[in-house]
């Protein structure tokens, strides 16, 4: 009896370590990671080879957001294959609650306040999941839910990494 506590705290402690381990890969500034299907591939090793003017995707997401489990599912996965992914630097971060909107304090660290700032200025939808491109301290573009996300973002990604 005693071996299996002993092996069932190993597989928790293991299942951490891995979580950790994707975390970092991911690029994820807070919370969880992405699912096993969204961080494949080595992220750090693709964003290390982005350029300083690179243009940065914000995903803002909440655990409890079922839209957001759909654009993770389903969305990121053809993005990630399309190429463009390889373009943008890929931040995740998350709202303690979907009820909270994507404005939340524990969803924005401090450095990325002027982001948020700048969202909030320009009236974007208190909905998830929210994207935001940004080069620099500079917002690209912004949008909601995942039909803007085809039309909107795609294209604003397509247009900012043709110039990179």
């Amino acid at each position: 009896m005693n071996s299996l506590k002993v092996l069932a705290r190993r597989n928790i402690l293991g299942q951490f370590v891995l979580t950790s381990a994707i975390a970092v890969v991911a690029g994820c500034t807070n919370g969880p990671p992405l699912p096993a299907t969204a961080a494949e591939g080595s992220d750090a090793v693709r964003e290390a080879s982005l350029g300083p003017d690179a243009p940065t995707l914000y995903y803002v997401s909440a655990y409890d957001c079922v839209w957001c489990r759909i654009w993770i599912s389903t969305y990121y996965p053809s993005f990630a294959k399309s190429g463009l992914r390889d373009r943008v630097r890929f931040i995740v971060l998350h709202s303690p609650r979907e009820a909270d909107g994507p404005y939340a304090d524990e969803a924005w660290p401090q450095d990325l306040r002027w982001l948020r700032a700048e969202l909030l200025a320009r009236h974007i939808r208190k909905v998830l999941p929210l994207f935001a491109l940004a080069r620099g301290q500079s917002l690209l573009e912004a949008c909601v839910g995942t039909k803007q996300w085809e039309a909107v973002m795609l294209p604003a990604i397509q247009n900012a990494t043709a110039q990179t």
